[in-house]
């Protein structure tokens, strides 16, 4: 079976590669039928107008959503946010005991 790489369509840049017949895609992304397998290591890569792999930019990886630093660090920008809001939720004594409680409960098992 040949691999078909799954690109965001508007940067080329290759976000998974699989050797499925009709793979599941999202909205921004196109199906690319590879002449050749492929590696994905030391990415990110993205396809040429000719499909042949080459460097993706960091730019590039961020807007098509596989730049991991990039991910991990909103992630944790995320989970900062929602636990700040727990703890003021925690704090508000207008709020029903219930409502504090479950706050309480929530920022434990966030850690």
């Amino acid at each position: 079976m040949s691999q078909k790489a799954i690109i965001e369509t508007k940067t080329r840049v290759i976000r998974r590669i699989t050797t499925d017949i009709n793979p599941s895609i999202s909205t921004d992304e196109t199906v690319v039928d590879l002449s050749q397998d492929i590696d994905l290591a030391n990415g990110p890569w993205k396809l040429d107008l000719a499909d042949k792999k080459v460097a993706a930019t960091t730019i590039e990886a961020k807007e098509a959503g596989v730049d991991r630093a990039y991910l991990e660090s909103e992630q944790l920008r995320k989970l900062a946010e929602l636990k700040q809001s727990l703890q003021d939720i925690e704090k508000n004594v207008l709020l029903p005991i219930e409502v504090r409680t479950f706050a309480t409960k929530y920022l434990a098992l966030l850690g």
